[in-house]
């Protein structure tokens, strides 16, 4: 239920950011939560933090662009609050079930983690190390 009320919280905030934190915040402290995990790996954090960054440059340079997007923007943030509205009370009734999906998503992540190493690098290393493993492989 903590859940649904922080979520309501946040359909009405202007930053991803701060949505994002509510949603990870979907299990509370018992639990190790999916969604904040993958949030965390380096690879995805970083490659999040750049196409923030070039999304608020283009907005800024091109006012066209710009327009267009926060109208966008406000069509997303207006359909999440509807879609919650109309979900709460089906999320409210499967609470249990979305916990035991996470912790099984959790240990489906781990055995991820281990089999792919490059998940806890940058994004950065990660295109260069692949870009390195194709040279090599066309030579």
């Amino acid at each position: 239920m903590y859940f649904i009320s922080r979520l309501a919280d946040c359909v009405g905030l202007l930053s991803w950011d701060q949505f994002f934190a509510a949603m990870v915040e979907f299990q509370g402290t018992s639990h190790q939560n999916v969604v904040k995990r993958v949030g965390h790996l380096p690879v995805l954090s970083s490659t999040y933090g750049l196409v923030s960054s070039v999304y608020s440059i283009t907005k800024g340079i091109h006012p066209y662009i710009g327009s267009v997007c926060e109208a966008a923007e406000v069509g997303v943030w207006s359909v999440t609050s509807v879609a919650l509205e109309t979900a709460s009370p089906i999320i409210c009734k499967l609470e249990p079930q979305i916990a035991m999906a996470n912790d099984l998503a959790c240990k489906g992540l781990d055995k991820i983690e281990q089999s792919l190493p490059l998940l806890q690098r940058p994004f950065e290393q990660v295109t260069r190390f692949m870009s390195t493993k194709s040279i090599l492989i066309n030579l």
